[in-house]
């Protein structure tokens, strides 16, 4: 019998939540996490992912065997996420070094950061190829393919918005 009146309560108070707001669906959120969510939606990413560019014969050379031509963007893949890594550790070794250093030798690091920060962006650019290469095989792509292309989507976001973060702190370090 108490089940009964609180799932009466419960439906009640649903429809005034319902009548209260006619062009949104009711939710258990309140004030502040319902703006907030709004926002993320219709807030512009920080970064964007690049437009897919022009391949060239040889990028989809094998594309009508999808099963072979993704295991081949997968091993490339795997190779360019190796390059990034590498990347990335040379550009922490200059950063760490410009800590310590002062002078011409903290110049020579900055540099060097520079030189390693445009690497990252060069390969990040690799990505984008990859994710046009998926795009040859159309819709809809095999699960496989799917989560390859959300994994190079996800890792692109994450290496630009690094990249456009440390730009901004080199600027701002620049020797004089």
């Amino acid at each position: 019998m108490k089940k009964l009146s609180t799932l009466k309560i419960f439906v009640v108070g649903l429809a005034l939540s319902a009548c209260a707001a006619p062009d949104e669906w009711p939710t258990v959120s309140f004030g502040d996490e319902i703006s907030a969510t709004n926002e993320a939606i219709v807030q512009k990413p920080e970064v964007d992912l690049a437009p897919l560019p022009s391949l060239l014969a040889q990028d989809t050379r094998g594309s009508e065997n999808p099963s072979l031509y993704i295991n081949n963007i997968t091993a490339d893949y795997r190779e360019l996420v190796t390059k990034l890594n590498d990347r990335f550790q040379d550009y922490s070794r200059a950063r760490k070094a410009m800590i310590t250093s002062a002078g011409e030798a903290f110049t020579k690091d900055w540099l060097t950061a520079q030189m390693e920060l445009s690497n990252i962006s060069q390969n990040t650019e690799d990505l984008t190829r990859l994710r046009a290469r998926i795009s040859v095989l159309g819709d809809p792509l095999p699960e496989h393919s799917r989560v390859l292309l959300k994994r190079l989507e996800a890792q692109e976001l994450q290496n630009r918005l690094f990249i456009r973060e440390e730009k901004l702190e080199l600027e701002g370090l620049e020797p004089n």
